[in-house]
């Protein structure tokens, strides 16, 4: 047997395993590419939920310690006019005064995100929550201490 038939043999059974390494390359990139987006997907809403809370809790505290209510009713509606919405069915909105502390308001936003990819394994949505607490903190007398 010639030295140029052996060679030609061996590159015949290797044809097809570049083939099979990248198809299987292939598939684990993809899987972390659909993993990155859903990932950035929830980390933007999260985000986007946590400013919302934000601004009803810094909104609505300026009414406290004397006006409950309308601390509350304000943190709703700035949540609302940032996109939570609490009469919509896959959103909650809860404002309330801190126990034991007359002068905090905590306000609490959840929403129920669709996933992407993850729905393959299941997962066809992701619950995503966040709080935040302000604090009223009334403005300091200047000036003369007989004024």
């Amino acid at each position: 047997m010639k030295i140029s038939n052996v060679i030609t043999n061996a590159k015949n059974r290797e044809s097809g395993a570049a083939m099979v390494l990248v198809a299987l390359s292939m598939v684990v990139l993809l899987g972390m590419a659909a993993f990155g987006t859903d990932l950035a997907w929830f980390y933007l809403n999260a985000s986007r939920v946590q400013r919302a809370a934000d601004a009803g809790a810094l909104g609505g505290v300026v009414w406290l310690p004397s006006q409950a209510g309308t601390a509350n009713s304000t943190a709703l509606a700035i949540a609302k006019q940032n996109g939570y919405d609490d009469t919509l069915p896959d959103v909650q909105v809860t404002s309330g005064v801190v126990a034991g502390e007359s002068n905090q308001l905590r306000v609490t936003v959840q929403d129920v995100v669709p996933t992407f990819f993850a729905q393959i394994f299941g997962f066809n949505t992701m619950t995503i929550q966040r709080s935040a607490v302000a604090e009223y903190i009334p403005p300091l007398k200047l000036g003369s201490p007989a004024g």
